[in-house]
């Protein structure tokens, strides 16, 4: 559940409980080729779903919230089961010499297949009830998490502030959101999708908006932002209100003529004409075509209906084609029919109302006026519905059979047939529709609009300092110029470049990485201090196979990171927990630790319970809970 979003949605219904549930039963009554899935479905819907979970925020709370990690527990987790005796598999962030231990940058070295990304889960999974990598992979993450079925998972991650468990919904209930604290290599390239090209076609792509990139680093979703922002590739807005369009428009038909309309078409279709024939028509055509452009003009206005429809009902003499040519014979038939609607002149009922009073004989005629308009209308309407179906027997062979068209009216059909099927269909109007539409550009407006005042309070000149001092501090060289361009975030625009040039396309791999990794960080930081807590930021193998500058310049981010964790947060706690299988990355970092005489970092190693459970014991974490702890401290 993403609570920020949640916040937003529900700021902008106001008192519009009703919203969800009414677009629900519109999006339920449609369905077909050209909707949306039943995938986009569930996306739009989920962004209302648990609204009525959001807690009201009333003021701002100046109380400290610590959830720095003191310990995790897990069972029947991923790699992890279940201990002989029931207890808990652990890691532990404090120790007697070190009660203040959680406070510092913590290093978990392990081998591949160690355990290291099933704890990393762990964590992600009881604090935001998500398991990215098996989002990532499309797997369920019920049947990824669990080390045995059905057997229940079990995570319990103890903070000063309280315990969190996969059940507790903590995060929810303190209106927080620490998705965007797990960093891992999927998170990175998910990032990447959140930057788009606003230059126009054909340049050389130098032009970059970053704009939603710091949308998702705020932890807003990606289908979210395509809702809510107008970018090259977002669709789910527009499809959604098309959706709906067509949906007014299937309840305004009459399905038995569509019906009727689909036989033709296929009639139609089947239909070969002679090269006679062809010619004939063409020449009908032309006809029609100066019926129509001249309709409105002194050519056509000073005939009547009789002679219109005479003069196109026996041209060409398609008369003769009645029998043979199903398109024909429906058209003489409707224009037969017109016809014999036509007032006549002299009719009983004229020449009764004439013998009376004036005022009876004037209303006959302009009854007579009205019908007579009445039937010009139907006569243009069936002249442009009879040049489509006459232009498709003429119709080349390659476009004669192409289905195209048949498919379309018949799947609008099928979905004319499955909205009407549903129970409540006579609750959904074209009013109801159109109110549904306009309350639906009105709420995401709103969203649009709050967001860009959330981002205007963040993305400022101190945030823009804060990611200039973190760069120019660790990996950019004196000839290299960083620009982080916020003038334009009213338009909803930021660029960000190196030398002119576009970071990602400057970067290489490590320092694309280690920039994202600042941003989100300083992002990370300025949250913690507007809403006063304190969670640990957690990386899942990000960094290895770096030559030794690199490591030096991660281990110089960290402690500039501290720095400004310091002053921002005020000397609260600021915990990084930093998986890696790189042994030499682990070795620079100590190395460098030990230069410096820092005390803030903690070394140690994962192990596997496979190959030394008959040697490790189990530790107490307090009078009820013991844990098998799978980590030794090293370089102590």
């Amino acid at each position: 559940m993403n609570t920020f979003q949640l916040r937003l949605i529900k700021k902008a219904l106001g008192n519009s409980d009703s919203f969800a549930q009414n677009l629900r039963g519109a999006l339920e009554l449609v369905q077909g080729e050209y909707v949306l899935s039943a995938t986009e479905k569930k996306t739009l819907l989920g962004f209302f779903d648990q609204i009525d979970s959001v807690k009201e925020v009333i003021g701002e709370s100046t109380a400290f919230k610590d959830f720095t990690f003191h310990a995790l527990l897990v069972q029947n987790f991923r790699k992890y089961g279940m201990p002989n005796n029931g207890q808990y598999f652990g890691l532990s962030f404090v120790d007697n010499r070190h009660r203040d231990a959680h406070k510092f940058f913590h290093v978990l070295l392990g081998d591949n297949g160690s355990g290291k990304s099933s704890l990393f889960d762990a964590m992600e999974y009881a604090c935001t009830g998500i398991i990215s990598e098996a989002v990532y992979r499309k797997i369920s993450q019920d049947w990824f998490s669990a080390f045995q079925e059905p057997l229940s998972r079990n995570v319990i991650i103890k903070t000063p502030r309280c315990d969190i468990s996969t059940d507790s919904d903590m995060f929810r209930k303190e209106n927080i959101d620490v998705r965007r604290f797990f960093f891992s290599e999927n998170s990175i390239v998910e990032s990447s999708d959140f930057r788009y090209d606003i230059s126009s076609k054909g340049s050389d792509n130098n032009s970059l908006n970053w704009y939603a990139f710091f949308l998702y680093a705020l932890g807003l979703d990606k289908d979210f932002v395509d809702f809510v922002i107008e970018r090259p590739e977002a669709r789910l807005f527009n499809k959604t209100c098309n959706t709906l369009g067509y949906l007014k428009k299937l309840l305004s038909r009459d399905g038995t003529f569509e019906q009727k309309s689909l036989r033709e078409l296929l009639v139609d279709k089947a239909t070969l004409l002679s090269d006679d024939i062809k010619t004939n028509l063409e020449h009908f055509l032309m006809l029609l075509d100066d019926v129509q452009v001249n309709w409105n003009t002194t050519k056509y206005l000073e005939m009547s209906v009789e002679d219109i429809a005479s003069k196109i009902i026996l041209s060409f003499g398609l008369d003769r084609y009645v029998g043979s040519i199903s398109a024909f014979a429906d058209y003489v038939r409707q224009l037969n029919d017109i016809k014999s609607k036509i007032p006549k002149e002299d009719d009983a009922e004229a020449s009764s109302f004439m013998k009376q009073e004036t005022m009876f004989a004037k209303e006959i005629a302009e009854r007579k006026n009205k019908a007579r308009q009445e039937l010009r209308e139907q006569l243009f309407q069936m002249i442009s519905a009879y040049k489509a179906r006459f232009n498709i027997l003429l119709s080349d062979d390659e476009a004669h059979f192409d289905l195209t068209d048949v498919i379309k009216k018949n799947s609008d059909i099928k979905a004319w047939k499955f909205a009407q099927s549903q129970p409540f269909v006579n609750e959904i109007s074209s009013e109801s529709i159109d109110a549904l539409l306009a309350q639906l550009v009105d709420v995401r407006k709103q969203v649009r609009e709050d967001i860009k005042h959330i981002v205007k309070k963040i993305i400022n000149d101190d945030f823009r300092k804060l990611i200039q001092d973190l760069f120019e501090g660790t990996f950019l060289s004196d000839k290299e110029k960083f620009e982080f361009d916020i003038s334009h975030i009213d338009e909803e625009r930021i660029s960000i470049s190196v030398n002119g040039i576009p970071v990602h396309k400057y970067f290489n791999t490590f320092r694309y990485r280690l920039f994202y990794l600042a941003i989100q960080a300083a992002i990370n930081l300025v949250m913690m201090q507007r809403e006063h807590f304190s969670f640990p930021m957690v990386l899942d193998d990000v960094f290895y196979a770096n030559d030794y500058k690199n490591k030096r310049q991660l281990f110089k981010f960290f402690n500039l990171l501290e720095g400004q964790a310091d002053k921002m947060l005020g000397g609260h706690p600021f915990q990084v927990i930093f998986f890696t299988h790189d042994e030499q990355l682990v070795s620079t970092l100590n190395s460098k630790k030990q230069n410096q005489g820092s005390a803030l970092w903690k070394f140690a190693r994962i192990i596997e319970y496979e190959e030394f459970h008959n040697i490790l014991t189990y530790e107490s974490l307090d009078e009820n809970t013991k844990y098998f702890k799978i980590s030794v401290p090293i370089y102590e």
